[in-house]
């Protein structure tokens, strides 16, 4: 959910969505300035996400995630495919073999600390 006290959002200009994709939103963290571009098929799935990243060690630049291959999992249309390029270059592509959304072993607290 994006909150509008800590984001501002406005759609792409049609002229600027790319093809294969239905529209966008560029989203703006107000509090430093961070943009965002979210890019939705005509499902209003989220099918790709670009914006600058810094991923010490291993670079910084504008990173591409793109995302097919969706399914249902819960109820929620997830998808099973993920491939991610930073500053153009090929990162990782990955295939989830498994969802489990709303799992019931997570709840509040196991979010307040990072991981063992």
């Amino acid at each position: 959910m994006l909150f509008r006290s800590r984001v501002a959002w406005e759609e792409v200009p049609r002229a600027e969505v790319p093809a294969g994709v239905a529209r966008g939103l560029r989203v703006r963290w107000i509090e430093d300035g961070s943009t965002y571009l979210l890019w939705f098929d005509d499902r209003d799935l989220l099918v790709a996400a670009e914006g600058e990243v810094a991923l010490p060690p291993i670079g910084s630049g504008r990173m591409r995630a793109e995302f097919s291959d969706f399914a249902s999992f819960g109820g929620r249309m997830l998808p099973r495919s993920g491939r991610y390029a930073l500053a153009g270059s090929p990162l990782v592509d990955e295939r989830v073999t498994a969802w489990t959304p709303d799992d019931p072993k997570l709840t509040a607290a196991s979010f307040s600390a990072g991981p063992p």
